[in-house]
């Protein structure tokens, strides 16, 4: 009789603790697999994407040295990148960062690590264009940056130090519209005028 009561016992220890390893096991394979599944699916040197709009003309492109494409999250993770905007008018905007992602969804970017945001100078003024002439060459520095190039605006909320040639301006977060070309600056903002030199007689 004890016999009998002890077998059954056995093998509800033994179906349990082979439950135990078959779950465990699974666990495991589950780990593996999440694992795998967090590498790139692809990966590029010196890569260049180019987006056009509805009339074919050249939107903005987006160069980096190296870039990796992750699909559970369709991001994509930039070194190196290098981001032009161009403009209706004409005008271009340059930005570029150590590193960056894009989600590819938005096509919003978000770039850190010695972020510069830059406007060339217009090569030479054009007294017979107003606009061309009143342009001159900006630059923005800041740690990192929030782009949406559809919308065409960069934000941060880091300190950020603007500048041409004749001005200076340090201040706490900006919101930059890329399009009309004006910038929003947050706060503790501290300038500094240099102005012109006269032309030697």
């Amino acid at each position: 009789m004890i016999q009998k009561i002890i077998t059954p016992s056995i093998f509800i220890i033994v179906a349990v603790l082979s439950g135990w390893y078959i779950k465990t096991l699974d666990e495991k394979l589950a780990q593996q697999t999440a694992v795998v599944t967090k590498g790139p699916d692809y990966f590029m040197y010196d890569g260049i994407s180019t987006i056009m709009d509805e009339s074919g003309k050249l939107k903005h492109q987006l160069e980096s040295a190296y870039l990796a494409h992750f699909a559970e999250d369709n991001r994509t993770e930039l070194q190196d990148a290098n981001l032009t905007l161009h403009q209706q008018d004409g005008s271009l905007w340059s930005v570029k960062a150590d590193r960056g992602t894009l989600h590819q969804d938005t096509e919003e970017i978000y770039l850190a690590g010695n972020v510069v945001i830059e406007r060339p100078q217009a090569p030479a003024p054009d007294v017979h264009d107003p606009q061309k002439a009143a342009q001159s060459g900006l630059k923005i520095e800041t740690d990192t940056l929030h782009v949406d190039p559809n919308l065409q605006i960069a934000q941060t909320e880091d300190p950020v130090v603007i500048s041409n040639k004749d001005a200076r301006v340090n201040a706490v977060g900006m919101k930059a519209n890329l399009q009309t070309k004006s910038v929003e600056l947050l706060a503790k903002v501290r300038g500094t005028y240099v102005p012109p030199r006269e032309p030697s007689q």
